[in-house]
């Protein structure tokens, strides 16, 4: 039995949807299916390898991955990237549809009809972000009509607003018109959270029987779980990801920690791990006055980012704008008995929800400036923070295990893994 994966970023980015896709395939492997990826090529990087049992298809060129230098560049404050930047604002970055990845879609169609051609599938999988790799899918899937496809869905497309991965005043009706198409040539479609199934039904009621729950899965890497830190003099706090000013913008979490921080000096650090992308300016002005209490370090490979969060007493999480993005992270620090700090940006905040069942978890709704009410119950859980047994999770987390979610997709196509194994 043989599964066909089109994404446009894999092993060995460190990207969420990249993550969790390197975890799926490899336990799919392991149940004994062969697993084919189509995905992007960048300078360095071979055109096939084998890696993990799961052979890589890299195709199209590097041009993104150019882009995303002169962009860390400007943020750096290097002159040519700021200028070339603002040209790609204002004109290519207007004007491409359906997202950034757009010029990878032929050679991706190519090399993916060359394997079809090739090879026996018994399912297609296309992931996103970004929706590229769908509209990937609906060309093989036109071509290859009784080939099973499930769409996997990181995040919607068409619904998104303060992160729109196009112009939407350009292409708004496009966007929404294409993700129907999509859906409606599709045999599956996978999301990470309930939420995002109710705004997909009411946006497109005809995938009422198509769409199903897959959660975030828990990748490989993941330090095991060992008993929580002792007390220690100094408290060590730490977000790890990306940071947008529309979308998980810092300036709560840094107006309270210094509120923290200045009842008492030499009691917290904060520790922000990742791009800050459009956030630059506010974290240094942050920086400037809370000097030997904030600490700011770039994009972390994924092994440092991993022994980072094992050596933080607590791992904080900003929540999207939006109530269906669910951050995938959350697991890891989960599973690694984290006690987690939440701040939510919306009512019905998919983090929150998510974190309900977890026992070492605080949550707090983001407001214009922190009050001192929240402040204090910050302080709270740093100082007394809930002691709860680790093994007692293990039923609760077990739906997040590669296993749970690679059968999840197989039977989202409707296999088996006995199936697998016969074959």
């Amino acid at each position: 039995m043989r599964l066909l994966i089109v994404t446009w970023l894999y092993d060995p980015h460190a990207t969420p949807r990249a993550i969790r896709w390197k975890t799926v395939a490899r336990q799919l492997v392991r149940t004994g299916c062969e697993v084919d990826v189509v995905t992007s090529r960048e300078a360095g990087e071979p055109a096939f390898e084998r890696v993990g049992g799961v052979n890589i298809y890299r195709c199209g060129g590097s041009t993104g991955s150019r882009l995303a230098g002169f962009a860390k560049g400007a943020q750096e404050g290097r002159p040519l990237a700021r200028l070339v930047r603002r040209v790609h604002q204002a004109t290519w970055r207007n004007l491409y549809w359906p997202d950034k990845a757009c010029l990878w879609a032929l050679s991706a169609i190519h090399t993916a009809k060359h394997l079809l051609s090739t090879n026996s599938y018994d399912g297609l999988i296309t992931v996103s972000l970004p929706f590229t790799a769908h509209m990937v899918g609906y060309h093989l899937k036109k071509r290859y009509p009784s080939l099973p496809w499930l769409v996997d869905v990181g995040d919607p497309f068409s619904c998104q607003d303060a992160s729109a991965p196009n112009n939407a005043q350009l292409h708004g009706r496009r966007n929404r018109l294409w993700e129907g198409k999509v859906f409606q040539l599709a045999d599956r479609i996978a999301v990470t959270n309930q939420a995002m199934t109710h705004v997909y039904r009411e946006l497109f009621p005809d995938t009422l029987t198509k769409i199903e729950v897959i959660p975030p899965v828990l990748g490989s890497d993941v330090p095991s779980r060992s008993l929580l830190r002792a007390p220690s003099a100094k408290k060590r706090l730490l977000f790890l990801g990306t940071l947008y000013n529309n979308i998980r913008n810092p300036g709560y979490l840094l107006a309270a920690f210094e509120q923290l921080r200045n009842s008492s000096p030499d009691r917290y650090e904060l520790h922000l791990a990742g791009d800050v992308n459009d956030c630059a300016e506010q974290v240094r002005s942050f920086e400037s006055h809370l000097s030997g209490s904030l600490f700011v370090h770039k994009n972390q490979p994924r092994a440092e980012a991993m022994r980072m969060l094992s050596e933080a007493d607590f791992v904080i999480n900003i929540g999207n704008t939006t109530p269906f993005q669910l951050p995938s992270k959350l697991v890891e620090y989960a599973a690694m008995g984290k006690h987690i700090i939440n701040f939510s940006n919306c009512d019905r905040d998919s983090s929150t929800l998510f974190l309900k069942p977890y026992p070492g978890a605080l949550s707090i709704r983001q407001t214009e400036s922190p009050a001192a009410f929240d402040v204090e119950r910050l302080r709270a859980f740093i100082e007394n923070p809930p002691a709860f047994r680790n093994e007692l999770l293990e039923p609760w987390l077990g739906q997040f295990s590669a296993e749970a979610v690679a059968s999840s997709y197989l039977s989202g196509l409707g296999l088996t893994s006995n199936q697998w194994r016969a074959a």
